[in-house]
């Protein structure tokens, strides 16, 4: 179901950025992208509730 407005754990608008939208930011010239992806984990919320959160991940290493 679609966040509430009025819901206090939803997103703020532009909040959510993608791993592959921050390595484009990158410097190619500067850095060297090892890993890039989107990652789910499942976690238990307030009350016992499963809820899955999705992890940007994003591992770079600066060229020399």
């Amino acid at each position: 179901a679609p966040a509430r407005p009025d819901d206090p754990h939803a997103p703020a608008p532009g909040s959510h950025v993608t791993a592959g939208q921050v390595a484009a930011s990158l410097d190619p010239t500067r850095w060297d992208v090892v890993v890039a992806e989107a990652r789910t984990r499942t976690v238990t919320g307030p009350g016992g509730h499963e809820m899955t959160l999705h992890d940007a991940v994003l591992r770079a290493r600066k060229r020399r």
